[in-house]
């Protein structure tokens, strides 16, 4: 049997390969409090660092983002709604970062001012069709939400949210849930069925720039 592997290694996998070592990539909300083991399977930022050239991760968490550096990453402190560089980036990564944003409408416009012509913005979230809350909700009374999470998408309102903000949808993948018993299978099974709606825990988006539509809502 093979090394089973959560969520986030299975997302990080799918990340990485939409991006080029040489690529200019920017890392928004790059910390999640597992720094110490830059070799971590499920630490997104390392994984970036391992493998491109040049990687910026910001994040509004002064205390890691100085933990960080002190390791040797090139970070700063800075507010993913209010962004203001001054470069541009090839690909922008928000891994799991949107449910956590006031207005992630004021995000995706500043991203949209850091990408290059042919950039692209790659975002992943949790999928609140995911058949495993239903069943949390059944038991438990609620669905598992972490305490900080202010949203929910799926993948017609991330991708409505998108183009509002002059982007286009260029792929959707759903990664599956990380238990390692009957609850991932049915998830497996569920996303080869064609029905990843509801078997998929994370929807994983990558977005381009439409040019010809610019941003529809600017008042954020």
């Amino acid at each position: 049997m093979g090394k089973d592997r959560s969520i986030k290694d299975e997302r990080i996998d799918l990340v990485l390969a939409m991006i080029r070592p040489v690529d200019k990539v920017l890392h928004a909300g790059c910390v999640n409090h597992e720094t110490g083991d830059v070799s971590r399977e499920n630490w997104l930022h390392g994984r970036l660092q391992a493998k491109c050239q040049n990687v910026l991760g910001i994040d509004i968490e002064e205390k890691e983002i100085k933990k960080m550096r002190g390791m040797g990453f090139k970070v700063r402190v800075a507010d993913c709604e209010h962004l203001a560089l001054g470069e541009k980036f090839d690909v922008i990564v928000a891994g799991e970062l949107l449910e956590h944003l006031a207005n992630p409408g004021r995000f995706l416009d500043r991203a949209k001012e850091h990408l290059l012509p042919g950039g692209k913005l790659i975002l992943s979230t949790p999928n609140v069709f995911c058949y495993w809350h239903a069943i949390s909700v059944l038991l438990r009374g609620r669905p598992t939400i972490h305490p900080e999470h202010v949203a929910w998408y799926d993948e017609t309102t991330l991708r409505h949210l998108v183009e509002r903000h002059g982007f286009k949808s260029l792929d959707v993948k759903y990664v599956p849930i990380p238990s390692t018993g009957r609850g991932r299978l049915l998830s497996l099974v569920l996303v080869r069925l064609g029905l990843a709606r509801i078997g998929g825990a994370g929807i994983l988006m990558v977005c381009g720039y439409n040019e010809k539509q610019g941003n529809i809502n600017a008042k954020t």
